[in-house]
């Protein structure tokens, strides 16, 4: 079944809802799949009016257009590029040429392809005449330039607007506390009549800002799915590549009809994406749109409720290590709140406190070090809580292969560091072979649904008088650029 997609930028006016009706109802009639992207306006963001205007943040749907999801595209290049220069749009168009996508523009730019349509057409019309226009030039078949004769499928505003409301108002009043907050709102939405949706993100938010603009993540997690008006439950962790979920979400079959994909983003932040199956009959003006803000509202209540919880737990974590402490400054200055182990500057105490009282001839300075290689990907799809327990569990485990003379440090963000002064120069290859099992131990009994990876490297000082820790460390963190 061929795959279209129609990007627009906004669905909050009648003529383009009536535009997407007569859409759908080609989609329907010659059986192929439409996803609606409204992407909102490229902005010329080189110099933004407002910062805190995020606009911008819907244009982040263009970003999933590959050739994997798509076969073709119509683009309402007219609105989408209204208030950036020539150069700009024809760069944004050029991208999807470099896909090898096949698209049409709605309206004329020079040196592009553009539907087949007249003035006295009606916007339903248009629409209609769009899909079957981009068909014939993905098929390579001649574009006929005859006005469509389409079935009069009225929008039932009334019917439309009371399953609307039946989704509204048992999204606000609903409690999520202690549920899955994605799973009931898809049940919400079936009760309202909707048949086929799906929440897929990230497991945190992807800065994307003026100056920092996002680098879309491989991997997306499906966090809830609606297949034929049921809420499917998901067993297991579901992952997706991104630039492929418009194509496929679970494995579910593409239909034919028409389909709406929104970003999901919380300001700044990037967090991922609303894919729901409309009926064109309840296209009316609005319509879509409310349900979108609803169900964003609803997830980014619970985001913010995420992050606040998640704040509270390390704010009382860091209270109670503060309490058994004497001395704030001294637990500040030297410990890592999150693992109790020290800090960096604590490491390089406690390490220089053994070296002036233990290094001297016949001992050796015998440090080791621990990178945590996948920190990053469980950071982006598992969300940082659980990143925070990979850290937690590594801290653990290196004070079960230590002894207490062992001075352990978390030395940076992802990195963890040993040193001891050790009586024997056997103690490098024990060290070391400590370290080779440690990966396999913190995944043999780990049910999370990802592996955690490691780098680490050891080395090893005689005495002598110039010793230089930080010279030290140094080598270790060569040794690790070099793996």
């Amino acid at each position: 079944m061929l795959r279209i997609g129609l990007l627009i930028s906004a669905l909050e006016e009648e003529n383009i809802c009536e535009f997407c009706h007569g859409a759908i109802c080609a989609a329907d009639d010659i059986e192929v799949s439409l996803t609606i992207i409204p992407g909102g306006q490229l902005k010329n963001l080189e110099n933004p009016e407002n910062e805190k205007n995020y606009e911008y943040q819907k244009c982040a749907a263009f970003d999933y257009i590959t050739g994997q999801n798509f076969e073709g595209l119509l683009i309402d290049i007219e609105q989408i590029a209204k208030d950036i220069s020539i150069l700009k749009t024809e760069k944004f168009l050029n991208s999807f040429q470099g896909e090898g996508l096949k698209f049409m523009l709605l309206s004329h730019l020079n040196g592009y392809k553009e539907i087949k349509v007249n003035k006295n057409m009606s916007p339903r019309e248009k629409g209609y005449k769009a899909v079957i226009d981009i068909v014939s030039f993905v098929e390579d078949r001649e574009i006929n330039a005859e006005v469509p004769k389409i079935s009069d499928i009225p929008i039932n505003a009334a019917d439309a607007m009371y399953q609307l409301n039946l989704i509204s108002s048992k999204l606000v009043e609903r409690n999520f506390e202690g549920k899955n907050v994605y799973s009931e709102i898809l049940k919400i939405s079936a009760m309202g009549g909707l048949k086929e949706a799906a929440i897929l993100l990230y497991g945190q938010g992807m800065l994307n800002t003026v100056k920092n603009p996002w680098i879309v993540p491989e991997r997306i997690l499906v966090k809830g799915l609606l297949v034929d008006g049921n809420e499917r439950p998901l067993d297991e962790v579901v992952l997706l590549d991104t630039l492929d979920v418009m194509r496929n979400v679970d494995s579910v079959e593409i239909k034919k009809g028409g389909f709406i994909a929104r970003t999901l983003y919380i300001d700044d932040k990037q967090i991922g994406i609303f894919l729901v199956k409309i009926d064109s009959a309840f296209l009316i003006k609005d319509f879509e749109s409310i349900l979108f803000k609803m169900v964003k509202a609803v997830i980014n209540k619970y985001y913010d409720k995420k992050t606040i919880n998640d704040l509270s737990e390390e704010v009382l974590a860091l209270q109670e290590e503060i309490e058994k402490d004497d001395s704030i400054l001294e637990h500040i200055s030297e410990k890592d709140y999150m693992t109790g182990e020290y800090n960096r500057r604590g490491f390089f105490e406690k390490a220089y406190e053994q070296i002036s009282g233990k290094f001297n001839k016949n001992t050796f300075a015998l440090m080791s070090y621990v990178k945590i290689d996948s920190i990053r990907s469980i950071n982006e799809i598992y969300g940082r809580e659980e990143g925070n327990i990979t850290v937690k569990r590594i801290s653990k485990k290196m004070h079960e292969l230590f002894d207490e003379t062992v001075v352990i440090g978390r030395v940076r963000g992802d990195e963890f560091a040993s040193f001891v002064i050790a009586d024997d120069e056997d103690e490098f290859e024990k060290t070391l072979r400590k370290l080779e099992n440690l990966e396999k131990e913190l995944n043999s009994n780990n049910e999370k649904n990802y592996k955690i990876r490691i780098k680490y490297s050891v080395s090893i000082s005689e005495y002598n008088s110039n010793f230089n820790l930080s010279d030290m460390l140094r080598e270790n963190d060569e040794k690790l650029k070099e793996q």
